[in-house]
Formats: structure tokens, sequence, C-alpha cells
């Protein structure tokens, strides 16, 4: 871990802390780096989130209990993080207390990978509005779909979003037509293509609209249309 030299101190604007929260959906330990871009990974390695934070994280800082540490800042208005050598600590703008919160030892908190993965020529690439996100994030969980497919078919000039349960096909299928959506589609290619991943993945998205991006690659790529986050969701298996 890097040092300050002097205490650093750090205001957490309204977007690094929905960014955090939706971290910590993802995994309860962080590594959070010096700069503007964080990663997280979930602990089976299937979704990596990447946010570019408004301003840069101080110094290198590992948090084993991520919800935890939301919790003492969600206790302030306007919390505060000061960096010291061994710990944060949390203040509020009109308080006169405050929370000494120690670091993490890095070794016991799983990071993100760092490097890159390549999105360049999908064979679909289309926008999830808002309401479709939060509509098949409720209806597949209503229905108890554990599964999402994005089925998109060049020839006829559609892309369907359909959960559903593969172990019980005569069961209910819920599906949102993209192509319905005027201008929704920037990329259609390749033919027929299916990509199908877990719902307990799409879930750990932050809630908006999205732009979809899936080609010949093990993972689709959803790059949020009004938050400084991109997630990256790895292909379910056959099995």
């Amino acid at each position: 871990m890097s040092t300050a030299t002097a205490t650093s101190t750090f205001t957490l604007t309204e977007t690094t802390q929905r960014v955090l929260k939706n971290f910590a959906q993802i995994s309860t330990s962080l590594l959070l780096r010096e700069g503007t871009e964080q990663k997280t990974v979930n602990a089976s390695k299937s979704v990596l989130a990447i946010a570019q934070l408004p301003t840069p994280w101080p110094q290198e800082t590992a948090v084993y209990q991520l919800p935890e540490l939301l919790s003492n800042l969600s206790a302030y208005a306007n919390p505060v993080l000061e960096f010291e050598e061994k710990n944060f600590i949390i203040r509020g703008t009109n308080s006169p207390s405050h929370v000494v919160y120690p670091y993490s030892d890095p070794s016991v908190v799983m990071a993100a990978p760092n490097k890159t993965f390549d999105v360049s020529n999908p064979v679909a690439q289309f926008t999830l509005p808002e309401k479709a996100v939060a509509e098949i994030k409720k209806l597949s969980a209503i229905n108890n779909l554990p599964t999402i497919v994005i089925e998109s078919n060049s020839d006829k000039g559609t892309i369907v979003v359909k959960p559903h349960d593969e172990k019980n096909p005569a069961s209910r299928v819920y599906s949102y037509p993209v192509h319905a959506d005027k201008g929704s589609i920037t990329t259609l290619t390749g033919g027929t293509f299916a990509f199908k991943f877990k719902r307990e993945h799409f879930d750990l998205l932050m809630d908006g609209g999205y732009t979809v991006s899936i080609g010949n690659w093990p993972y689709a790529y959803f790059q949020h249309v009004t938050e400084p986050v991109s997630y990256f969701v790895v292909q379910a298996s056959n099995k």
C-alpha cells in the first residue's frame, strides 16, 4: 500500500457513493487503487465492473467489509474521508464527531484483474432503456427465470432479450423485443446469434439504461448510459 506523506482528504460525491454501493453488491471486499479508474469482480469472477470516479482516489487502500464502511459513511451528511497511514477518518460536514476505520490487509481482499478486454467487432450492439432493464429484472424474478438469453438475427433484423428456465422449457417465458424500440439497434450482423448468462449476474447491474455489446467473445459488455460504470458479464456454460 502506498502511503501519503500528509493526510489526504476525499469528499465523496453522490456518483462515487452510488458506484461504491453497487460495487458492494458485487463483492463485499474491494481494493481501491490510486486514480479515477476502479474495478471490482464477484467471487465467481463472472462479473467485472469498471468505474471512472469523478475525482481521483488519493491512495491505494484495501477494504475487507465494504458494506460496513458504507454504513459508517451513510451515518453522516456529506461524508468526508481523511486518509491516515493506517486508517480512514470518517467525518460529517456538520458534525464534530468522527469514526476511525482501519484499512484492511490487501492480502485478504480479492482484487479485480488488471487487464483489458476486447469489445471490437460486435455482432450486435443495442440500447436497453432504463424501463427495459427494470422490467427484465422484475419479471424474471417474479417468474423465477434463472437464465437470460440475448437472441439476435441479422436476417430478420431482430434482437430479443428472453429470460427463461432451461430446465423447465414449458414454464413461463418473458421476452423483451429490443427491435420494437425504434433506433435502439446500432449493429446487427452474423446471422443468428445467442448469448446466455445468469439472471443473478444481470441483477448486479446498477439500475438505469445500457448500451449492450455482444460478439464472438465469452462475455457481454454493458455500458451504463448515464453513470460512469460498465460491466463485463461472462457467458454461462451449457452444463
